[in-house]
């Protein structure tokens, strides 16, 4: 299923809420399409027997799983919802989001290209977004 983004006029509401009911193994990019602020994320890994980390990446739109490092990181544990609030938001520039099996990062010595992917992610990881 693909990725769902609400947009409310400005004028009413300054926020865009995004949705993925099943996100799988691809990094979105840009998922905003420009800059913003993230003030809220949910990933809701309760069908899930494993955990993962969502890694973000704020300020590119261009960047190599595996060997660009995120610029935020969060662990979700199996069978958990995790949410979690920026009252004062995360500004970025281009917001790009991507589930893996690792925390691993690029500068780790023997990372294996399968710490940065998502090989046992069934696809029921629900992940929302709330930005500006």
């Amino acid at each position: 299923m693909a990725v769902k983004i609400a947009e409310f006029p400005a004028s009413v509401l300054p926020y865009k809420i995004i949705y993925d009911p099943a996100f799988g193994s691809a990094p979105i990019v840009d998922i905003t399409n420009g800059a913003g602020t993230l003030y809220s994320i949910n990933l809701d890994n309760t069908l899930a027997a494993n955990a993962y980390y969502v890694k973000l990446w704020l300020s590119t739109a261009s960047f190599t799983l595996g060997t660009s490092n995120p610029e935020a990181m969060f662990k979700v544990a199996a069978q958990q919802d995790l949410v979690i609030q920026l009252p004062g938001g995360l500004p970025f520039s281009a917001l790009s989001v991507v589930i893996v099996d690792s925390a691993k990062d690029a500068t780790a010595s023997g990372v294996s290209s399968t710490s940065h992917t998502t090989s046992s992610n069934p696809g029921a990881i629900k992940v929302t977004l709330v930005t500006s």
